[in-house]
């Protein structure tokens, strides 16, 4: 009943300024505030077992949460190095060059000579 009349009364409407009312409000405010914490505090679980228990669910949730990011990091770098590996098969090249090529791409390379078109007169 003491409670309900504190948030009554600080909750009711302010049509005074005194500085007695002013101060009757604060103590009220502050009254209604220690009243709260102190309900809090006796609906607040302090059994040691059930806080050994909330902090092992939260150690095992941490370390599954490690695992799977391990795993994941794991997988990029199983699927980065695949990659490397197909890429480094296709840009392989012969060590050993033959003679042949090297004339090939010679010739291949040096400009060609247009002949001249020989005209046949009948």
């Amino acid at each position: 009943f003491f409670w309900f009349l504190v948030v009554f009364l600080v909750m009711a409407p302010r049509d005074y300024t005194s500085k007695k009312d002013r101060r009757r409000d604060r103590l009220l405010a502050e009254e209604a505030d220690r009243f709260k914490a102190a309900e809090d505090a006796k609906w607040e679980d302090n059994d040691k077992r059930t806080c050994a228990k909330a902090r092992r669910k939260a150690e095992k949730e941490e370390k599954d949460k490690d695992k799977q990011q391990r795993v994941l990091e794991r997988q990029q770098l199983q699927q980065r190095d695949q990659q490397e590996m197909e890429q480094v098969g296709k840009k392989r090249t012969p060590v050993k060059v033959t003679q042949a090529q090297i004339l090939a791409t010679q010739n291949a390379n040096m400009p060609r000579k247009k002949q001249a078109s020989r005209v046949v007169e009948l």
